[in-house]
Protein backbone atom coordinates (compact mmCIF):
# COMPACT_ATOMS: atom_id res chain seq x y z
CA UNK A 1 0.00 0.00 0.00
CA UNK A 2 1.70 3.42 -1.25
CA UNK A 3 1.97 6.09 2.08
CA UNK A 4 0.68 8.70 -1.07
CA UNK A 5 -3.18 9.21 -0.49
CA UNK A 6 -3.15 13.04 -1.28
CA UNK A 7 -1.56 13.03 -4.94
CA UNK A 8 -1.22 14.65 -6.48
CA UNK A 9 0.77 16.81 -4.47
CA UNK A 10 -0.72 20.55 -3.79
CA UNK A 11 1.19 23.23 -3.19
CA UNK A 12 -0.81 26.70 -2.68
CA UNK A 13 -0.09 30.10 -3.61
CA UNK A 14 -1.38 33.27 -3.87
CA UNK A 15 -0.37 35.91 -6.41
CA UNK A 16 1.39 39.12 -4.60
CA UNK A 17 0.92 42.48 -6.35
CA UNK A 18 4.80 42.59 -6.53
CA UNK A 19 4.50 39.36 -8.28
CA UNK A 20 2.73 41.21 -10.85
CA UNK A 21 4.16 43.66 -14.04
CA UNK A 22 2.14 47.17 -14.50
CA UNK A 23 -0.30 46.28 -16.15
CA UNK A 24 -1.38 44.10 -13.30
CA UNK A 25 -0.82 40.48 -14.59
CA UNK A 26 2.12 38.23 -13.32
CA UNK A 27 4.74 39.17 -14.33
CA UNK A 28 6.56 35.89 -16.73
CA UNK A 29 9.69 35.07 -15.01
CA UNK A 30 8.27 34.84 -11.95
CA UNK A 31 5.83 31.93 -12.72
CA UNK A 32 9.04 30.26 -12.24
CA UNK A 33 9.32 30.64 -8.61
CA UNK A 34 5.90 29.35 -8.26
CA UNK A 35 7.50 26.20 -9.98
CA UNK A 36 10.50 25.72 -7.87
CA UNK A 37 8.58 26.56 -4.40
CA UNK A 38 6.04 23.71 -5.15
CA UNK A 39 8.63 21.66 -6.44
CA UNK A 40 10.94 22.38 -2.91
CA UNK A 41 7.56 21.22 -1.26
CA UNK A 42 7.55 18.22 -2.72
CA UNK A 43 10.96 17.11 -2.78
CA UNK A 44 10.73 17.53 1.14
CA UNK A 45 7.12 15.66 1.33
CA UNK A 46 8.32 12.71 -1.11
CA UNK A 47 12.07 12.79 -0.15
CA UNK A 48 12.14 13.94 3.47
CA UNK A 49 14.77 16.62 2.13
CA UNK A 50 14.48 20.33 0.71
CA UNK A 51 16.65 21.81 -1.95
CA UNK A 52 18.97 22.58 1.01
CA UNK A 53 19.11 19.22 2.76
CA UNK A 54 19.47 17.85 -0.67
CA UNK A 55 22.99 19.68 -0.83
CA UNK A 56 24.42 19.72 2.88
CA UNK A 57 22.84 16.20 3.98
CA UNK A 58 23.09 13.95 0.88
CA UNK A 59 26.23 15.97 -1.21
CA UNK A 60 24.08 16.37 -4.66
CA UNK A 61 21.81 18.80 -6.51
CA UNK A 62 19.00 19.00 -8.93
CA UNK A 63 19.48 21.20 -11.81
CA UNK A 64 17.34 22.18 -14.14
CA UNK A 65 17.69 21.03 -17.33
CA UNK A 66 14.54 21.69 -18.94
CA UNK A 67 11.96 24.44 -18.18
CA UNK A 68 8.80 24.73 -20.43
CA UNK A 69 5.58 26.94 -19.58
CA UNK A 70 2.30 26.69 -20.88
CA UNK A 71 0.03 30.05 -20.19
CA UNK A 72 -3.75 29.43 -20.30
CA UNK A 73 -5.31 32.19 -18.27
CA UNK A 74 -3.97 35.45 -16.83
CA UNK A 75 -3.15 34.78 -13.06
CA UNK A 76 -3.77 38.76 -11.43
CA UNK A 77 -2.88 39.93 -7.71
CA UNK A 78 -5.12 38.27 -5.09
CA UNK A 79 -5.78 34.89 -7.03
CA UNK A 80 -4.90 31.80 -5.36
CA UNK A 81 -3.60 28.73 -7.32
CA UNK A 82 -2.95 25.02 -6.10
CA UNK A 83 -0.03 24.02 -7.64
CA UNK A 84 -0.28 20.03 -8.18
CA UNK A 85 2.61 18.15 -8.91
CA UNK A 86 2.59 14.68 -11.31
CA UNK A 87 5.99 12.21 -11.92
CA UNK A 88 5.99 12.36 -15.56
CA UNK A 89 9.16 9.87 -16.01
CA UNK A 90 11.91 8.66 -13.94
CA UNK A 91 15.10 8.28 -15.68
CA UNK A 92 18.51 6.83 -14.98
CA UNK A 93 19.60 10.40 -13.29
CA UNK A 94 16.43 12.37 -14.39
CA UNK A 95 13.06 12.97 -13.39
CA UNK A 96 10.25 14.95 -15.42
CA UNK A 97 7.20 16.96 -13.68
CA UNK A 98 4.57 17.96 -14.73
CA UNK A 99 2.73 20.76 -12.95
CA UNK A 100 -0.71 22.55 -13.04
CA UNK A 101 -1.73 25.75 -11.17
CA UNK A 102 -5.55 25.35 -11.06
CA UNK A 103 -7.55 28.14 -9.31
CA UNK A 104 -10.20 27.59 -6.70
CA UNK A 105 -12.78 27.82 -9.73
CA UNK A 106 -11.11 24.74 -11.59
CA UNK A 107 -10.04 27.22 -14.01
CA UNK A 108 -6.21 26.14 -15.08
CA UNK A 109 -3.68 28.81 -15.48
CA UNK A 110 -0.59 27.47 -16.06
CA UNK A 111 1.18 23.61 -16.97
CA UNK A 112 4.84 23.50 -16.46
CA UNK A 113 7.17 20.52 -17.86
CA UNK A 114 10.04 20.49 -15.49
CA UNK A 115 13.39 18.28 -16.27
CA UNK A 116 15.90 18.53 -13.38
CA UNK A 117 18.91 15.88 -13.03
CA UNK A 118 20.12 14.07 -10.16
CA UNK A 119 23.76 15.14 -10.04
CA UNK A 120 27.02 14.71 -7.38
CA UNK A 121 28.30 17.71 -5.82
CA UNK A 122 31.88 16.30 -6.29
CA UNK A 123 32.83 16.57 -9.94
CA UNK A 124 28.44 17.81 -11.03
CA UNK A 125 28.55 14.43 -12.68
CA UNK A 126 24.59 12.97 -13.43
CA UNK A 127 24.15 10.10 -10.74
CA UNK A 128 21.26 7.36 -10.42
CA UNK A 129 19.15 8.60 -7.70
CA UNK A 130 19.62 6.93 -4.19
CA UNK A 131 17.28 3.95 -3.85
CA UNK A 132 15.18 5.12 -0.87
CA UNK A 133 14.65 8.36 -3.12
CA UNK A 134 13.78 6.14 -6.42
CA UNK A 135 11.25 4.43 -4.23
CA UNK A 136 9.66 6.63 -2.66
CA UNK A 137 9.20 8.42 -6.09
CA UNK A 138 7.97 5.19 -7.72
CA UNK A 139 5.56 5.05 -4.68
CA UNK A 140 3.95 8.85 -5.68
CA UNK A 141 4.03 8.10 -9.25
CA UNK A 142 2.05 4.75 -9.08
CA UNK A 143 -0.22 6.80 -6.13
CA UNK A 144 -1.28 9.08 -9.00
CA UNK A 145 -1.78 6.90 -12.07
CA UNK A 146 -3.95 5.01 -9.82
CA UNK A 147 -6.12 7.97 -8.82
CA UNK A 148 -5.64 9.50 -12.37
Amino acid sequence: MSPYTDVPFSYRRRVRWGDCDPEGMIYTVRVYDYLLEALEAWYLKVLGLDFGGLKYERHMAMPSVRQECQFMKALKPGCEVDLHVFVERLGNASISFIVDAVGDDGSHYLRFNHTACFITLDGFKPVRPPDDFRENIEAYRAAGKRMT
